[in-house]
């Protein structure tokens, strides 16, 4: 902290604000803020990215150092080892998503303390998330894509979407036309297992879902959000 101090005093601190306490408990950051910068603890850093992706207005960027494995798994593509939510919900709420290592000529490793293995710069789309007009919050798709790719164990790595979401159907507030709703989507999605569809096809679902009544566990205060952003 009083390292920081240092750093932004003078000229520099009009345009830095330190956040003293647990960023995880702050409603929203303040309206002027529009770059984050940090070193993120391994065990935490996937709610911080989500919740620095959520924010409105949008962020300009974002820029964390991470462990390697944690950048392969932001990056990664669908059906690859590491595919998961972050994947997809850093896909769809980022216009660009780029290792900024040492040579990429955008963020140098001693702008950190200690210098980092991985730097990861995010640039947040400026539109909300939505699919044939209907508004997905990205606390929905976070809560669809948890159980199917993130938590899946044993025998259920094997199955469709369509047996996955049916074994979810109470968890996730499905209503009674889901599979309906699922068909919508096309493509076969619902006979493919959930690691091969790639994040749009998640937008997709996720979009027919709700517009189909299924709440995703998605609460009303948050619905209201992210009808503001349209």
């Amino acid at each position: 902290r009083r390292d920081w101090r240092t750093a932004v005093s003078g000229d520099s601190s009009s345009r830095c604000l330190i956040f003293h306490g647990d960023f995880l408990t702050c409603a929203s950051l303040p309206g002027e803020c529009h770059v984050a910068v940090g070193n993120l603890p391994y065990r935490i850093s996937t709610p911080i990215v989500l919740k620095l992706l959520s924010q409105w207005p949008p962020l300009r960027r974002v820029v964390i150092m991470v462990q390697a494995e944690y950048a392969r798994r932001l990056l990664a593509r669908p059906g690859g080892a590491k595919y998961g939510r972050l994947a997809v919900l850093t896909a769809l709420t980022c216009s660009r998503r780029e290792l900024a290592f040492p040579g990429a000529g955008l963020v140098p490793p001693e702008a950190f303390n200690p210098p980092p293995r991985e730097v990861v710069s995010l640039t947040p789309r400026r539109e909300a998330l939505q699919h044939r007009g209907q508004l997905v919050a990205v606390g929905a798709l976070d809560r669809l894509c948890r159980p199917l790719l993130d938590e899946t164990r044993g025998n259920a790595r094997g199955l469709t979407l369509e047996a996955s979401l049916a074994a979810l159907q109470e968890e996730l507030g499905l209503s009674e036309g889901w599979r309906e709703a699922l068909a919508n989507v096309g493509g076969g999605v619902g006979g493919r297992l959930p690691s091969s569809l790639d994040p749009e096809e998640y937008l997709a679902i996720a979009g027919e879902l709700l517009a189909a009544g299924c709440s995703l566990g998605v609460s009303p205060f948050e619905f209201e959000q992210v009808s503001d952003l349209s």
